[in-house]
């Protein structure tokens, strides 16, 4: 899925239709650009684009898992025993954790290309009388960028475009590398439960990452 999803705008590759038929609907829909329900793209800024297409899939994760922690609250106070409060959030992050885990491997490919689009750019040759011709690069997401080239800086607003690079390195941290340190993390926290063979809360909340996997193959897979 990963790979088909992101296959057509990154390497302009094309898969034969009876791969992609399944995904073209699915990704369209977890590839929608948040931005552009409210205002044209060409109304608003890149950097915003940006921050608000990589961080909105992580506010709907967060209001996810705090639907599951209020719904084990509500029962919570509604008892007469009531197990410690610590115990109770707990129970309810890992109640919606499969959930979140599935939107996390759903979101990764498309959010991470967007991400990495901060460092595309075009190639311009501009000449004005009387002087010699320029190369000035824009970006191809937001044509009134400039990019930056080494030791070849153009236009005004070439800071805009460190910034939007700045940014997208911090989104960088965020999702392809943060969602592969959780899914890791995870797994290495689920590893004497899947041995052993005694489920725990943890490792049935995380079971979309291993279940498929054999245990004897757990350090390759």
């Amino acid at each position: 899925y990963q790979v088909c999803i992101v296959l057509s705008t990154t390497y302009s590759a094309r898969l034969p239709e009876e791969y992609t038929d399944k995904f073209e609907d699915f990704s369209e829909a977890v590839a929608i650009d948040w931005t552009a329900l409210f205002l044209p793209v060409q109304c608003v800024p890149f950097k915003h684009r940006l921050l608000t297409y990589s961080l909105s899939p992580v506010g709907l994760i967060a209001l996810l898992l705090l639907i599951g922690v209020g719904m084990r609250v509500k029962r919570w106070l509604a008892a007469v025993e009531r197990p410690r409060f610590r115990d109770v959030v707990r129970a309810g992050v890992l109640d919606l954790t499969p959930p979140g885990l599935v939107l996390i491997f759903c979101f990764v490919p498309s959010v991470s290309a967007f991400i990495f689009r901060s460092w595309s750019c075009k190639a311009y040759e501009v000449s004005h009388p009387d002087e010699e011709t320029e190369l000035i690069k824009f970006m191809r997401q937001d044509a009134s960028v400039v990019c930056g080239n080494g030791d070849l800086l153009y236009g005004d607003n070439e800071d805009e475009h460190k910034e939007i690079t700045n940014i997208a390195i911090f989104l960088v941290f965020v999702w392809p590398f943060g969602s592969f340190v959780l899914f890791s993390s995870l797994l290495a926290m689920c590893y004497k439960a899947m041995q052993t063979n005694t489920p725990t809360d943890l490792s049935r909340a995380a079971a979309f990452l291993h279940r498929e996997y054999e245990v004897g193959w757990y350090w390759r897979e």
